[in-house]
């Protein structure tokens, strides 16, 4: 069963296996849209745009912080190594640590900038953004996997929501025109500008297939968060 977008009332998510995460990054810095991410891994289902970066030259980027792949090669550090929290994925199970050092072991993994959720708490506050772009992030997830979100609000409200899907850390990519979430079946949330970025955060099967967790999470996910909302409903303007 592939994952598909999932929508709330604020915002757009897919959650998915950890082992399943890879990271698109061309070595000359040219940027892709999301399309063309997806097409240029072979069976990958979905895309999100990665962190945030500096333009190089026309049509191209280079990342401002790590990226790491070893199965394509990719191995890029940071430059702000204090910044946000760095996720991996060891042994097929996420693992998170503060700053731009993956941790030890990882065979993928992306550097978050800023922290949205950190050990189950709220991070981000009234002194972040507080306009209503488009934001985009990963999470680790109590259960166990990977959530790709996209949704357009203040960024201290964004983290809420994460925290309310069962994230136990969470950081931002990039948002603007850059936040994008894209299955291969077309489906697409985020901006509408389809911006071309020049890193992106994929989910790829792996050869073992879909686990018992993705088939069943989506539903488990949902109900949750619905929960959560009804008890919470007070932390939100209409």
């Amino acid at each position: 069963m592939d994952p598909r977008i999932v929508d709330t009332t604020r915002l757009s998510y897919v959650a998915f296996d950890p082992a399943w995460l890879r990271v698109l990054r061309t070595s000359d810095g040219r940027r892709r849209t999301a399309q063309e991410a997806l097409d240029a891994v072979p069976g990958a289902l979905i895309a999100l745009d990665g962190p945030m970066y500096r333009e190089t030259g026309t049509g191209r980027g280079d990342p401002q912080y790590a990226l790491l792949d070893r199965t394509a090669g990719l191995d890029e550090p940071s430059e702000r190594s204090a910044s946000g929290i760095s996720l991996g994925i060891v042994d097929g199970r996420w693992a998170v640590r503060p700053g731009g050092v993956l941790p030890t072991g990882s065979k993928t993994g992306v550097q978050l900038y800023p922290t949205l959720v950190l050990d189950g708490q709220v991070q981000s506050t009234a002194a972040h953004d507080q306009g209503r772009e488009w934001r985009a992030g990963v999470a680790a997830l109590r259960d166990g996997r990977i959530l790709f979100a996209t949704g357009q609000m203040a960024m201290a409200d964004f983290a809420r929501e994460l925290l309310a899907l069962g994230a136990v850390h969470a950081g931002y990519t990039d948002g603007g025109g850059s936040a994008r979430l894209v299955a291969r079946d077309g489906t697409w949330r985020g901006s509408r500008e389809n911006r071309a970025v020049p890193s992106w955060l994929l989910a790829v099967p792996t050869s073992s297939g879909p686990s018992r967790q993705l088939i069943v999470g989506c539903s488990l996910l949902t109900v949750g968060y619905l929960l959560w909302r009804t008890r919470h409903s007070e932390l939100y303007l209409p």
